[in-house]
């Protein structure tokens, strides 16, 4: 069973602009990552955000990883149920 889950990346940077420091707050879903990745990396760099390619990356890889650990924990929850089903047969 996969739960589906919204994941949102606040990406926080500061930007100097007319000698001023501006804290940048960036709101991004996992979603929109994944299916538009190359329009975000550009974004990104457009609003200076230095290792924008490399952080989306990282993002898609730990996204990758965490479905791999939940499809795991899903089957082993499903063979646990099996057992623990078969146990209770036998009582």
């Amino acid at each position: 069973m996969f739960h589906s889950f919204t994941f949102t990346f606040f990406l926080y940077f500061c930007k100097l602009e007319n000698n001023f420091i501006l804290n940048v707050l960036i709101m991004l879903t996992l979603k929109l990552i994944t299916e538009q990745t190359e329009r975000v990396i550009k974004g990104l760099e457009k609003k200076h955000f230095n290792g924008a390619k490399e952080a989306i990356e990282n993002v898609i890889a730990t996204d990758k990883k965490r479905r791999e650990a939940q499809t795991k924990l899903d089957q082993n929850l499903s063979e646990s149920k099996k057992l623990a089903a078969q146990i209770g047969a036998l009582m």
